[in-house]
């Protein structure tokens, strides 16, 4: 009756009705009705969510929630409808996972609210949540958002293990405030604590790699005996407007070293018509 009529296109109507059924204990008719509103609203997951966990059918109503999340409601410009439908769920008693809060913290931080992200990182701490890897970063990702340097340098210090993600997240978080001398010193600190995981976090890294960051992952890559991450890195490491030698001289001993005459050859041509410090990058490369 309700498909020949077409009211499930009038987002008001089905809300009403999945209000009515559900209410009435038939979720599943509520259910079919919620799955063929085209564009759902918060009323509309809020009104499914609270009528399975009125019912006592809390592990549903939190599945629901997941598959609010996955659906994207979270990140096509509806943040406000999502931190709502978060409060709600939290007034029915109900007690989100780590994952499900780490998918919510983008939201929060596109509201730019400093007053709200801490609210929401206090609620984590108070629910004893699991705060890993991906809910820390995207805590940090959050605080970045929202301005607050200080407190995404926090959360970055309580991370045990750091994973490329979290030093590009907080790198890029130094980056964007203008914090240059800070991201290289932090970018520096990385040679402690694993080669690899260096080159794979210049390559993803979120700004502008600089001539301190270039020298300093090439120096590394020399003293690690690691030249085949350094030669890895060459075109992108080229193509970019550097204005100091030091990174790229370098490169050059590390090509001189292995015998690839042909290579330092082509790194003095290079910065040659760079015009990078041209006296003092041809003696260097000699």
């Amino acid at each position: 009756m309700i498909s020949r009529m077409g009211l499930e296109s009038d987002v008001s109507v089905a809300n009403a009705l999945i209000d009515i059924y559900c209410k009435c204990g038939n979720l599943d008719f509520a259910l079919q009705l919620f799955d063929k509103i085209p564009e759902r609203d918060v009323a509309s997951w809020t009104s499914m969510i609270c009528g399975y966990s009125h019912r006592g059918m809390l592990k549903q109503s939190l599945i629901l929630f997941e598959r609010m999340k996955s659906e994207g409601f979270t990140q096509n410009h509806r943040n406000a409808e999502a931190m709502e439908l978060f409060r709600d769920v939290l007034v029915m008693g109900l007690k989100p996972n780590s994952v499900t809060v780490a998918g919510l913290l983008p939201a929060y931080g596109c509201t730019g609210s400093l007053h709200r992200g801490k609210q929401l990182d206090g609620l984590i701490y108070r629910m004893g949540l699991d705060i890993n890897i991906f809910t820390a970063t995207a805590l940090i990702d959050m605080y970045l958002k929202c301005g607050s340097v200080k407190e995404a340098r926090n959360v970055f210090d309580q991370i045990a293990i750091k994973n490329v993600a979290s030093w590009n997240a907080m790198i890029g978080c130094y980056g964007k405030h203008g914090m240059v001398d800070a991201s290289i010193r932090l970018f520096e600190r990385i040679e402690g604590e694993g080669w690899v995981e260096t080159y794979e976090l210049v390559k993803a890294m979120p700004m502008e790699v600089t001539d301190s960051i270039a020298g300093a992952f090439f120096n590394g890559c020399r003293i690690h005996g690691r030249s085949d991450l350094a030669k890895e890195m060459v075109e992108m490491i080229l193509a970019m407007e550097l204005k100091r030698p030091g990174g790229f001289v370098t490169l050059s001993n590390i090509y001189t070293a292995d015998g690839e005459w042909e290579r330092v050859e082509n790194v003095r041509k290079a910065l040659k018509e760079k015009g990078v410090h041209k006296n003092l990058v041809l003696v260097g490369l000699r």
